[in-house]
């Protein structure tokens, strides 16, 4: 309760006050992500399976002006955003669709980030989301993607490990493309008993030119890992406008490499971002523009990869033409 003997005496600065805290309270609205969600942070809690899990984040537009969302960056290819529409006007709610893959991912305690950018009158803004949650891994594939390039010979193959005393059997092995094939291995044991199949790839000579993104799917007769499914590239490379200097990338134990990107009609070049397929690659990259951009690539030790590993990264090109340059990458993190 007010002192009544401060009323009399102080009304002025109580009133001043009030006007101050009307004041606060209008300037924490005006605050407030005119893209309001109300949970930005979410606890998956434990994650098993080989199906994806999904996580949904919904949302208002809470400010005065249309809201269009301009981009959805999410930290690895384990998770996958879905949002439609990409237009909110003012007190318009949405769903951001948040699909984790286990499946494709080591055990332990994770957290995944998406960056959603959205154009709010001209100006372009971010907001990031988070979802933390703890992979119970008892079947694994990796890598968690795979690039396969018509013009290499090389091997592409993904490895299927179950810890458990009684491995699943797989029942079908499949993709989604007529021109892409997949062969199973036999199942045996890897040096530390766990079980472990080989599942190879091939494309055919007969794909039509261009980046195809693919799944690889294989069901089996567990229960809990029905149907599993794995993102592939599949890539057959015309003439290109943009060059990478080396391309393909050799990257040894702990070296850095630095990929020089040009454009053959000596125009300026904005690289967008960069996405490896390997959680072991670290990508930086040129702000801004210029005739000659550059990538810097190195291994993360923390990662725990080891053997020989073919991968790629993907370097999204906003200038001079929206496109997205793959280059392969084939890394041995246990070289000296």
């Amino acid at each position: 309760m007010l002192n009544p003997g401060l009323i009399g005496k102080s009304g002025s600065a109580i009133m001043l006050t009030s006007a101050t805290l009307l004041a606060c309270q209008g300037a924490i609205a005006s605050a407030r992500a005119d893209l309001f969600f109300p949970k930005s942070e979410i606890e998956a809690g434990e994650v098993r399976g080989g199906m994806p899990v999904a996580q949904r984040l919904s949302f208002t537009n809470s400010g005065k002006e249309t809201i269009e969302i301009t981009g959805l960056h999410v930290s690895c290819g384990c998770l996958k955003p879905k949002l439609e529409p990409r237009v909110y006007k003012p007190g318009q709610r949405g769903e951001l669709v948040l699909e984790i893959n286990p499946l494709i991912q080591s055990a332990g305690r994770h957290t995944w980030t998406a960056e959603i950018a959205y154009r709010l009158a001209g100006e372009v803004k971010q907001q990031t989301l988070r979802v933390t949650g703890t992979i119970i891994a008892d079947v694994a594939v990796q890598p968690a993607a795979i690039t396969v390039f018509t013009e290499h010979t090389g091997n592409h193959s993904f490895t299927l490990t179950d810890i458990r005393d009684k491995p699943l059997q797989l029942t079908a092995v499949r993709t989604t493309s007529p021109f892409l094939k997949a062969e199973c291995g036999e199942m045996k044991k890897n040096e530390r008993g766990h079980w472990v199949r080989t599942i190879t790839l091939a494309a055919d000579r007969d794909l039509p030119e261009g980046r195809h993104e693919e799944q690889l799917e294989m069901t089996s007769d567990d229960p809990e890992y029905r149907l599993m499914r794995v993102p592939v590239t599949v890539v057959k490379r015309a003439k290109k406008r943009l060059t990478a200097i080396p391309d393909p990338i050799h990257l040894e134990g702990m070296a850095s490499r630095l990929i020089v990107i040009r454009d053959s009609d000596d125009q300026a070049i904005v690289i967008d971002h960069v996405d490896a397929d390997s959680a072991a690659l670290v990508c930086q990259w040129s702000k801004g523009e210029g005739k000659a951009v550059t990538v810097k690539l190195r291994l993360d030790p923390k990662q725990g990869e080891k053997g020989k590993i073919d991968s790629a990264i993907h370097v999204h090109v906003s200038k001079p033409i929206p496109t997205i340059l793959t280059i392969p990458v084939d890394m041995n993190p246990n070289s000296p």
